[in-house]
């Protein structure tokens, strides 16, 4: 999408930075960053799209800046930079396909958040599965242990070793 951007309005630099509980994180960039800093980046774009709504397109510093949306929900998810080359305006066809390419940089970003929800779910489950798993390998070999508490299963390293000794006699 970057690639596209740049190409489109002819310019060498171009970013997405995401915008979350943290603050602003830089993602992805084209061209020579260096002197980029996304220090209150976050809330200077805020502010602005607060009080101008239905503007799509600010300015601040050397570049122009588009809010990226959350299609489900409206959320500022994160921010489109391109640099702004000085003493040009942007012409309402170079207009048009950056709002569009913008569209798609807010649902890659959408999606990026979908996948890091559920990646977080995943992490957090990951030890309920391993103990099931336990308490499944556990009971085909030995009934008594069904019972047992948790913390009285052998460490699943030793429990696979005993299968492989089990098989293996």
């Amino acid at each position: 999408v970057l690639v596209a951007i740049c190409d489109q309005l002819q310019v060498p630099n171009a970013f997405v930075a995401a915008l979350g509980p943290q603050g602003s994180e830089l993602l992805v960039h084209i061209g020579p960053f260096e002197e980029f800093s996304t220090e209150g980046l976050s809330q200077n774009i805020l502010d602005l799209a607060s009080e101008n709504p239905s503007e799509e397109l600010f300015t601040w510093g050397d570049y122009w800046l588009l809010p990226l949306y959350a299609e489900e929900d409206g959320e500022l998810i994160g921010l489109l930079g391109v640099v702004r080359p000085a003493g040009r305006k942007i012409d309402p066809d170079q207009r048009e396909a950056l709002l569009a390419l913008s569209a798609r940089a807010a649902l890659a970003l959408s999606d990026r958040r979908a996948q890091q929800q559920v990646f977080s779910s995943l992490k957090s489950l990951t030890p309920q599965v391993e103990l099931i798993q336990r308490l499944r390998a556990a009971s085909r070999y030995d009934q008594g242990s069904m019972l047992a508490a948790p913390e009285a299963l052998p460490p699943s390293v030793e429990l696979s070793q005993a299968v492989k000794d089990a098989l293996t006699h």
